[in-house]
């Protein structure tokens, strides 16, 4: 509701069109006032980037670049935390040979932004298969974590744990899907994982999805939040969907074995609605395709916000 006036429908989109967007347009100047709007999008690292990248940093009022520094900072020290904190765990499963894999904005650092202070994030996800669930809670407890807060039964998320050592959270995942879809099997997924980041150091330990099983994941995300994600979730979808090389097969394959391709059609005219990036052609036909078109509308209409 509070995106339904034209003052705040022109700033939002312009930033789909330069910030959110892989592909931006040639930035020639900053908006006034669209520094503390990109902050709560949490995409304000990501305008910093860009204003610095086009030399435009000193244009923005000095309030505001002051504001939009701190984000930065805050959220560099933060991820380089919160990253740390993944690292030892993910070296401690991997001695009792638990494998898991890196979900959302901490697999976004590592491969789609390669910058720990463009994606700011508040905890790391972590997944392990359902039958090392419990075992790795417990390796975690011997880490130092506690449990921040308990899984509520009959509540969407029973499948993960939220685990808390000082300032850092880690949300340990035994699915993905947050009961959107029938319950998949996870095998094929963690086979098609790769290294997060190949160093030869700890995080050798830590895996992310293939960029199509990151997509599909990232896709789900969105719609479990019912479309009112901030912009930051449709930048990390836009920028996986833009990995060289994408196997869209792979990716509608996947959504039509859990039933969702048409829901899934929808999130990705989002993204081409907005950013104007043809990312994949429509799989619908009839009146599916007639529904994918009118959810489009209503989602993007100045009526919806």
């Amino acid at each position: 509701a509070a995106y339904n006036t034209d003052n705040v429908n022109a700033p939002i989109a312009w930033l789909w069109r330069n910030v959110v967007s892989p592909a931006p347009p040639p930035l020639t100047s900053i908006p006034a006032g669209i520094v503390t709007l990109s902050i709560t999008e949490r995409v304000g690292t990501l305008l910093l980037l860009r204003a610095r990248e086009v030399g435009l940093e000193g244009s923005i009022p000095r309030d505001e670049r002051a504001e939009l520094s701190r984000f930065y900072s805050n959220a560099l020290r933060h991820t380089l935390r919160l990253l740390d904190a993944a690292e030892q765990l993910g070296v401690a499963l991997s001695m009792h040979g638990i494998e898991c894999v890196l979900l959302k904005g901490a697999a976004h650092v590592l491969t789609v932004y390669r910058n720990p202070a463009a994606r700011p994030m508040k905890d790391v996800d972590l997944l392990v298969r359902r039958d090392a669930f419990r075992d790795a809670i417990r390796i975690a407890r011997d880490l130092g974590f506690s449990i921040a807060e308990p899984r509520k039964p009959g509540s969407d998320f029973t499948d993960s744990v939220l685990l808390r050592r000082g300032e850092v959270l880690i949300d340990l995942h035994e699915r993905f899907t947050h009961r959107l879809t029938r319950d998949p099997d996870l095998h094929p997924f963690f086979a098609r994982a790769v290294v997060a980041e190949p160093s030869g150091g700890g995080r050798d330990a830590l895996r992310v999805f293939a960029p199509e099983d990151a997509a599909f994941h990232s896709i789900l995300h969105i719609v479990h939040h019912g479309f009112s994600m901030r912009l930051i979730a449709f930048a990390d979808l836009a920028r996986i969907l833009a990995t060289p090389m994408f196997r869209w097969e792979l990716l509608h394959e996947e959504l039509a074995r859990f039933g969702v391709s048409g829901i899934a059609e929808v999130v990705l005219a989002v993204l081409e609605r907005n950013l104007g990036i043809p990312f994949a052609k429509k799989r619908s036909k009839g009146i599916q395709a007639a529904i994918v078109a009118a959810l489009v509308s209503r989602i993007v209409s100045r009526e919806t916000g």
